[in-house]
């Protein structure tokens, strides 16, 4: 519960924003460059999804980085020694 609470924190929030506006802006001139240079129509639902996206995978891995965090020494050495076992 502490991991999800720190992960909706403004420190978190703003992080998460800054990230959105940036591969947001990308995604979006990749995604509508016609229509940002007038050959198309400009879709505004998409674009605001486009920014929505980065904003909930940023926020997600802040919450999982903190929830692994907060994991008992003992469940990490059995997740560790998960892993190994599956190594190829």
């Amino acid at each position: 519960m502490k991991a999800a609470q720190a992960a909706l924190s403004p420190d978190f929030a703003k992080r998460s924003a800054i990230v959105a506006v940036i591969v947001g802006t990308i995604l979006n001139v990749i995604n509508q460059g016609h229509a940002l240079l007038g050959d198309a129509d400009f879709r505004l639902w998409t674009a605001m999804l486009t920014y929505c996206v980065p904003f909930f995978v940023s926020s997600y891995g802040a919450y999982a980085g903190l929830a692994r965090d907060t994991v008992t020494p003992q469940s990490q050495q059995g997740s560790q020694q998960q892993f190994n076992n599956h190594r190829i």
